[in-house]
């Protein structure tokens, strides 16, 4: 069975000013989170013990490189792709609303033959 999968991002920062990103999957269908794994397996949180570092130890450099600039420019692009989105739906809606005009002129036109 195949489930709608969002990813849910979330950012922490750090005393040297990066931002850390923590990202985990949302089955939208279930309400439970899934941790991916190589081979495209998932496995139940409740199933993983989480594994957490001691707070007085600093970031691998893999996972503070994302600063708070990447952070920004995420957010940017994900906002210029939310008014993409808005302005399709009002296209469709326009689409939508000339496609029932046209119905009726047809309607009116099959009723005069």
């Amino acid at each position: 069975m195949l489930h709608h999968m969002d990813s849910v991002i979330s950012g922490t920062k750090t005393k040297d000013g990066q931002w850390v990103a923590q990202s985990k999957e949302f089955d939208v269908e279930s309400g439970s989170s899934t941790l991916p794994f190589e081979g495209g397996e998932e496995m139940d949180e409740d199933e993983v013990e989480p594994l957490s570092r001691p707070r007085s130890q600093r970031p691998s450099s893999s996972t503070s490189d994302f600063t708070e600039d990447h952070f920004n420019l995420l957010n940017g692009q994900i906002d210029s792709l939310t008014s993409s989105m808005e302005g399709l739906h009002h296209t469709a809606e326009d689409l939508r609303h000339t496609m029932g005009t046209l119905q009726q002129s047809v309607d009116k036109m099959t009723s005069l033959l």
